[in-house]
Order: structure tokens, then C-alpha cells, then sequence
């Protein structure tokens, strides 16, 4: 395929820039930001954390190397350089106004937006314009900060990284001369970027992503959603994420409801559940990855039967095995005795 060697390319730069960066990082990350053990984290022993010094950059720069078409790409560049710098100061330095941070953000996915409106027209949705542009940034905003709040066991965000970015390609697979495209080169830079994270992050973890990198990711993966060419793209947006979206959603919206602040740090998402209630991390993984596949498999299936009908059953069987994993998890009880699910300590993740 001619389309291959740049999507190697994407992969390979963004996979070896992330494995070296980090092997050569941790060290320093141990003595600039080591995450101390509280009530609310979910790992057992001081860890650092801002991979996403690393992460992010290798896959910026593999995305821009591959495609060779920088002008076309500055936008989105620019939004996840912005997330990155003003995350990075929230990790180092201490807390950055909510207000500030949702600013920040609101511009990032709105300047792409406003650059290329050809975007809003590829959802295929029969939407006034001013709706598609503000439901598309509310939407944004929202996984951005869905992917920082899910990031919070080992090797999690990175099996989700690999469920998006893998599911695009697959998806892709569909229209193969698509593989060349933004889209594609983005989802094998991020592939290759949670591969080389993974490394590092796999229980037990030895360094954690941070702010400065589950956002800018976060928003990365909404790009990558979003600039994906195969219908029904708005469908492939709700699927393949349907985990993330769910358990984030609905606690977010628990919390709010029994009067507690969404904002704050706590501990009651399903996957913390689980791994409180002594599933062990690599079991949650499992757990996860076999959700993805299911979800990869749908996607795959919506965009070759391209009908709504289809694109509609898909998201709702995605979302009813994302519904399933969330209630496992929360009434999940090891018969194990010790820490975890296998007798293991609980370093519990990110």
C-alpha cells in the first residue's frame, strides 16, 4: 500500500520518541513532580507524574512529520500545545481557576472549528450551523475533561488511547485510501504514543501522564473523532469512547445530583470502584480492552452498513456493554484475601 510508510512513519517516530523520552525523564520527573499518596489517589507509593512532557510531543511531532503538512494541521497543533502548557502549570504550580482552564479549552476545539466548517458538514447532521459548531465545542470541552478525570489507573488511558486510535484505523479500513490521511497518521502517532506509554505505565506504574498529558490527549482523541472521514462520524464518536463517556457521565452526574462538587478530586468512578472493592489493575485492563474490542467491532460494522438505522443499533449495543462493565465493576467482589483481586498490594493507579 503507498499509504503505508507514512502511517510507519507516524507510528514508529511516536512510539520511540515516547519509550526514550520517558526512560530518559523519569528520573527527572521523580524530583520535579512526585505524586504524594492522599486519601483520593489511587496509587500506594510516591509516583511521578508529567509524562505527558513526553507523550504529547512525540505524538505532535510524529502526526506532523508524517503528514508533511503542517499548514494544514497548525490549529489543532496550537489547541494541544495551549492545553498542554496551561495543564502543565496546574500540575507544577498548583491550581489554575476553573474559569481560566474551560477558556482555554472552549478556544482549542473553536479555532479548528471556525477554520475548517467543512468538519461540522462531514457529521452528516441536518443541524443549523451555530448548533453543530456549539454542540461540537460543548462536546469537546466535555471529553477532554471526561479522559483527565478517567485517567486514574494504571495503564487505563493507555488501553483507551488504543481502543480509539486502533478503532479509527479499523474503521478506516473501510475507505483505505483514508488511511493516509490527517485522520489516519493522528491515530497512528497516538497508537504509538500509548504503546510507548504503556511501558512506563502498565502496573505498577512508574510514571503517570499528569494534566499535561491526559488533556491534551484527551482533546487529541476528540480531534481524531471528529476528523475522521467514514460515516456516520457522529456515530463513531459515541462508540468507540461509549466507556469512557458512560462511566465519566454518569458519576459526574451523581455527584451533581446528590450536591457534591463535580470539580473535586474523589474516588467514585466505576473503575475505582472496582479497583477498590479488589479488582486488580491488570483484571480492570482486561476488563476494558475486552469493551473495546466489542466497541471496535461495532464501529467497524456501522461504518461499512453506513445507514442510521445501523450507526443508532451500534451505539446502543456499545453503550449496553459499556452499561455492563460499569455495573460490574461497581459490584465487583474479590474472593482473593489481600490488597487486590490476585492477593496483590493495591497501587491502585494514575
Amino acid at each position: 500500500m503507498p499509504d503505508l510508510p507514512p502511517l510507519l512513519v507516524a507510528f514508529g517516530l511516536a512510539l520511540a520518541g515516547s519509550v526514550l523520552g520517558l526512560w530518559i525523564s523519569i528520573p527527572v520527573l521523580r524530583r520535579r513532580l512526585l505524586d504524594r499518596v492522599t486519601e483520593r489517589s489511587g496509587h500506594a507509593v510516591p509516583t511521578p507524574r508529567g509524562a505527558g512532557l513526553v507523550v504529547v510531543p512525540a505524538v505532535l511531532v510524529a502526526w506532523a512529520v508524517a503528514s508533511g503538512d503542517v499548514g494544514t494541521l497548525w490549529p489543532f497543533l496550537m489547541g494541544a500545545a495551549a492545553l498542554a502548557m496551561v495543564s502543565f502549570v496546574d500540575d507544577s504550580r498548583g491550581h489554575v481557576p476553573p474559569l481560566v482552564r474551560l477558556a482555554i479549552q472552549a478556544g482549542a476545539v473553536a479555532v479548528p472549528l471556525a477554520v475548517n466548517p467543512g468538519l461540522l458538514e462531514g457529521l452528516g447532521l441536518p443541524w443549523p450551523g451555530w448548533v453543530l459548531f456549539a454542540g461540537c465545542v460543548v462536546s469537546g470541552v466535555w471529553f477532554l475533561n471526561l479522559f483527565n478525570f478517567m485517567d486514574g489507573a494504571d495503564g487505563l488511558s493507555a488501553v483507551e488511547i488504543l481502543v480509539i486510535a486502533g478503532g479509527v484505523l479499523a474503521v478506516l479500513t473501510v475507505v483505505p485510501e483514508t488511511h493516509g490521511g490527517a485522520a489516519g497518521l493522528l491515530a497512528a502517532a497516538l497508537t504509538g504514543g500509548a504503546l510507548g506509554l504503556l511501558v512506563w505505565n502498565r502496573p505498577v506504574a512508574r510514571v503517570f501522564l499528569g494534566d499535561v498529558g491526559s488533556v491534551p490527549i484527551g482533546y487529541l482523541l476528540a480531534v481524531l473523532l471528529l476528523t475522521q472521514p467514514v460515516p456516520p462520524v457522529w456515530a463513531i464518536g459515541l462508540i468507540l469512547p461509549a466507556y469512557y463517556w458512560l462511566d465519566a457521565t454518569s458519576t459526574v452526574v451523581a455527584r451533581f445530583l446528590t450536591g457534591k462538587k463535580v470539580w473535586q478530586a474523589h474516588r467514585e468512578h466505576a473503575y475505582q470502584r472496582g479497583i477498590d472493592r479488589g479488582l486488580s489493575p491488570p483484571r480492570l485492563l482486561i476488563h476494558v480492552a475486552l469493551a473495546g474490542a466489542v466497541s471496535i467491532g461495532l464501529a467497524r460494522w456501522a461504518a461499512v452498513t453506513a445507514t442510521v438505522e445501523a450507526a443508532l443499533i451500534a451505539a446502543g449495543a456499545a453503550w449496553g456493554v459499556a452499561g455492563l462493565l460499569i455495573l460490574h465493576l461497581r459490584t465487583f467482589v474479590s474472593t482473593a484475601r489481600g490488597g487486590g483481586a490476585d492477593g496483590d498490594p493495591p497501587h491502585r493507579g494514575t
